[in-house]
């Protein structure tokens, strides 16, 4: 009996911003990450077309909640350069690759030597044995000497001892402070809306413009119904209901009349995400 099936995949993917409260000076900072999440299943002989989809995406969503909860990048304080404890491993196995592959490096090279050896001793050249033996101990012992440091680096390695301006081009160019990114997106909302109100005109088609104003609320927010204050780019203050366990992406819309335009702002709801982890995985 032949067996046939069709396998169905489904993909999400998610831009997280992570907040971060730095164990060194207690600066709250944020970076983004982009996660994919993968799922599948199988329809049997084509004959459960629609449930295989439906598992494909549960699966898929799944293995998306594991990554919100678990994965993170790791990267610097931007106030004091420093690393947070639980980012160390990640670090420590970036930077030991490299090391590790020098080594398997000298290793295959000494594994040639003796290769040599074998291969051209059944032809009494003996300078190719005094050749081995030479090449051999080149590369066993500086492979040695290196190879024990490289297991006390492992050990002990530290990424905030690093050079600190190593450090702070990477916190530069990936974190920012909570505070200065609340503030960086306020001031671009205001200038975008200057300019998206100075090119409207007067045919809407009979539908108010809209104009979208993400804000961002730390995830715990949604474990109750909460009252959050946004200021919209034009300086006024709203206050939104957010009830509990809303999902990002939510819209509040607010319809406002500025320079004579009607005007529908989307306050659409972003959250700042922890990564969740017990103290064996740090």
């Amino acid at each position: 009996m032949i067996y046939i099936k069709n396998v169905h995949f489904a993909t999400i993917n998610a831009l997280l911003t992570r907040i971060v409260k730095c164990e060194h000076c207690g600066t709250v900072f944020i970076y983004f990450m982009e996660v994919e999440a993968e799922g599948s299943a199988d329809s049997p002989y084509f004959l459960t077309e629609k449930s295989a989809k439906k598992s494909a995406a549960h699966h898929a969503r799944v293995r998306m909640n594991s990554l919100v909860e678990k994965c993170f990048l790791s990267i610097p304080c931007p106030s004091c350069f420093l690393y947070q404890k639980y980012m160390f491993k990640a670090v420590r196995d970036v930077e030991n690759t490299s090391v590790t592959l020098g080594f398997g490096g000298l290793l295959v090279g000494g594994v040639l030597a003796i290769g040599l050896r074998i291969l051209y001793g059944l032809t009494n050249a003996e300078w190719i044995w005094y050749l081995a033996i030479a090449t051999f101990a080149v590369f066993t012992l500086p492979f040695l000497y290196y190879g024990s440091h490289a297991a006390k680096r492992l050990i002990h390695f530290d990424p905030n001892d690093m050079p600190e301006s190593h450090r702070k081009k990477i916190a530069g160019e990936q974190a920012v402070e909570k505070s200065l990114f609340e503030k960086s997106v306020h001031t671009m909302h205001e200038e975008e809306f200057t300019l998206y109100v100075s090119e409207l005109t007067d045919n809407y088609d009979g539908h108010a413009p809209h104009f979208d104003v993400p804000f961002w609320i730390d995830e715990t927010m949604l474990e109750n119904d909460v009252m959050v204050d946004i200021c919209l780019p034009t300086g006024e203050f709203v206050e939104i209901e957010i009830e509990r366990g809303e999902l990002e992406g939510k819209k509040y819309r607010f319809r406002r009349v500025v320079n004579n335009h009607k005007i529908v702002f989307c306050c659409i709801l972003r959250t700042y995400t922890q990564t969740q982890r017990r103290l064996d995985q740090i």
